[in-house]
């Protein structure tokens, strides 16, 4: 198996990204300041993979994605998305209440400055972990083995990056959404639709999935 040189660096750089997630995930509950410090460090790491492109592979940042060709064809990706996505988070949710006991009411946390939460969406989430997932690994994978084998190993270690935070149900939910996200980047060239799929799932699919489960 040929591995290229810039698929070497992606791995080297989820790797340390996945190192980061690990250390935080042990820390959450024991050592609350270094969680922050370490959710911190991961945020601003998100972002270096511009920098890995502008001046390690001397590559234009837009072959990370950023691209808007077709608006429209974007939207629709990425809302169709966020439908199936949501799909997935409503039947992790049911099995966190069916099987573990968790309270249904516990799934739908209220949001109470929306700026705010567009902002670490924007900044912190949605936006920067699709550049990193989709715009950057996946697409330094396809150089190496293709589309499909890249879309699959891309998405899971999408979901291996959240059970770095020991919460394999989330993880899995992860993983199948990583799939979608793929897609939808693979579909529009672009990393506004999974961006799109992403934020919006944050924003409002779990108040979707206790509508559902509510029933």
């Amino acid at each position: 198996m040929i591995i290229k040189r810039n698929t070497a660096i992606a791995l080297i750089y989820w790797l340390v990204l996945f190192i980061i997630l690990l250390a935080a995930g042990r820390a959450r509950e024991t050592a609350q300041p270094i969680f922050i410090v370490l959710g911190l460090t991961y945020v601003i790491s998100s972002w270096s993979s511009l920098l890995i492109v502008k001046f390690i592979e001397h590559r234009p940042i837009a072959s990370l994605g950023f691209r808007l060709n077709s608006p429209l064809r974007i939207v629709l990706w990425g809302a169709g998305a966020f439908i199936l996505v949501s799909a997935f988070l409503t039947l992790e949710i049911w099995y966190r209440v069916f099987f573990c006991g968790e309270p249904l009411g516990s799934t739908a946390p209220s949001i109470s400055n929306w700026v705010l939460e567009l902002l670490s969406q924007l900044l912190f989430i949605g936006l920067p972990e699709e550049i990193v997932s989709r715009g950057y690994l996946l697409t330094r994978l396809r150089e190496s083995w293709g589309t499909w084998p890249a879309l699959l190993i891309s998405s899971l270690l999408f979901g291996v990056d959240h059970l770095a935070l020991g919460d394999l149900p989330q993880a899995i939910q992860a993983g199948l959404s990583g799939l979608v996200y793929g897609l939808a980047f693979l579909a529009t060239e672009s990393v506004y639709a999974p961006a799109l799929a992403h934020s919006l799932k944050n924003l409002f699919g779990r108040t979707v999935a206790w509508f559902v489960l509510s029933r």
